[in-house]
This record gives structure tokens, C-alpha cells and sequence, in this order.
């Protein structure tokens, strides 16, 4: 229920508590004391976001219900640390993927990149060097592992920019048009009043899938 709100962010907010305490606090003083602190690279990310009652429901629902992609799911964090060769403090706001880790991680300890990464190394972007922003892309399966053959067919994809995201609904066959800027919390659905943009995002989308 609506009311129940307040207390499932609590205990959202204890289990990121947990984590700075019993798992980085632990792991910090164990780097100290081996003399490893200033020479690992740490580095936290997530494979997905949860829903706390932003629509009714909690968790990454497409494990058990139907697929979703709204921010709440897509939007993860990603935090590295290595000092001496990553700046201190420094947060960025473009957009980056998770397939973007590996080559940052390859290009950090000077690692040769193998061909045909989708991802790009992020180096660039901490650095201040020449970066390209590039639209990022989702699929998602209603039934998430557990999903038959129907399901996994009828994916719901998704495109993002800075500004916008279009969500492709296959099950159904209609779409949604979020303007990011406006409406960061994806309640307003704007495909009427902006199909051209819709359109552009649609081919995008199109040609990835």
C-alpha cells in the first residue's frame, strides 16, 4: 500500500547502509593493512535498478510480471576508485553503459582491447579528452530467467538520450515517449504531442534491435 512507502525506503536506505559498513568499511581496512589501498582499482556497479512503490510494486519486477524499463530500473550507479590515477570527487552526468566497465578496466592497467567491443573505455570522459555521447539501449523480458519462449520473443526494448526515451511495448504494440527533461520520473507519456521525435528514436531503436 501507498502508506507502506515510507518504510520500504528505510529499509532500502539500511541495506545501502549495511554496504558502506559491513562489506566497504571491512574492505577498505583490509587494503590499508595489506598496503593495497593505492594500488586497487575498486569499482561498484549493478546489473539493475528496484521499483519502491514508484509504480505500485517493489523490486525489478520482470523476474516475476511483466518487463519494464523506466529509470528507476535502467538507472544504476557505477563509482570507481583508483588513486593517483582517477580524480577524486570527479562526477560525471553523461551517459554510460555497463558494457563500457570492461574496456575501462582493460585501458587502466594498459591492457590490450580485443576487436569487436560494443563498449568504449571511459578514460577519455574522466580525462576530459574527446568523448562522443552515444544513445543508450535496453531489452527486457516479462518473466526475466524464468521466461518461455512466447515471452522472450515479445521483449520490450527501449532507447535513451539526455533528453528522451522512447519504450517500444511489443506485447501490446504501443510505445511510450518520456520527455527526461521535463518528466524524470516517466509519468507523463508525450508520444501524441512529439512524433517526429518519436519517429526518429523508433529507427534508432529499429536498426539496434
Amino acid at each position: 500500500a501507498a502508506r507502506d512507502r515510507p518504510w520500504v525506503e528505510a529499509l532500502y536506505d539500511a541495506e545501502i547502509r549495511r554496504l558502506d559498513t559491513e562489506f566497504f568499511g571491512r574492505l577498505r581496512r583490509t587494503l590499508a593493512a595489506t598496503e593495497l589501498d593505492d594500488n586497487t582499482l575498486v569499482v561498484v556497479s549493478a546489473d539493475h535498478g528496484e521499483e519502491l512503490l514508484d509504480r505500485d510494486l517493489v523490486g525489478h519486477i520482470s523476474t516475476f510480471k511483466e518487463a519494464r524499463l523506466y529509470d528507476e530500473i535502467t538507472r544504476i550507479p557505477l563509482l570507481m576508485r583508483l588513486p593517483g590515477r582517477l580524480p577524486a570527487g570527479l562526477v560525471l552526468s553523461e551517459l554510460v553503459q555497463c558494457i563500457d566497465i570492461m574496456p575501462t578496466l582493460l585501458e587502466l592497467t594498459d591492457t590490450p582491447l580485443p576487436e569487436g567491443l560494443q563498449g568504449h573505455s571511459l578514460l577519455p570522459l574522466i580525462e576530459g579528452r574527446s568523448w562522443t555521447p552515444k544513445p543508450l539501449f535496453f531489452a527486457s523480458s516479462s518473466g526475466g530467467y524464468t521466461a518461455d519462449a512466447d515471452q522472450y520473443r515479445r521483449r520490450i526494448h527501449a532507447v535513451r538520450t539526455p533528453h528522451w526515451k522512447l519504450i517500444d511495448n511489443a506485447w501490446e504494440g504501443s510505445y511510450e515517449l518520456y520527455d527526461l527533461v521535463a518528466d524524470s520520473l516517466e509519468r507523463d507519456n508525450a508520444i501524441d504531442r512529439y512524433p517526429q521525435i518519436a519517429d526518429s528514436l523508433r529507427t534508432m531503436l529499429n536498426e539496434w534491435v
